[in-house]
């Protein structure tokens, strides 16, 4: 796939995320911890929504709704280092 470069700075952040998680291919994340991975790494709100948003559009944070919880789904992009 390809990624504007937002998408793939936004992506790299998501990714150690993911690592830090242990040994896994995807996690999931309440939406106010992914924005904050990103403001706290320079992208003003506006553009951690437009990026997390365009992610979203194209499948690459998958939501899921268990019990009526709203779980992100991120996995790990291995394309993208």
């Amino acid at each position: 796939m390809n990624y504007t470069e937002n998408q793939t700075k936004a992506i790299k952040h998501f990714n150690n995320l993911i690592l830090d998680c242990g040994d896994m291919t995807s996690a999931c994340f309440e939406m106010s911890y992914l924005m904050e991975a990103l403001t706290e790494n320079g992208w003003t709100t506006k553009q951690a929504e437009g990026t997390i948003g365009s992610l979203v559009e194209n499948g690459t944070i998958v939501l899921d709704v268990n019990f009526g919880v709203q779980e992100w789904w991120i996995y790990l992009d291995e394309n993208v280092a």
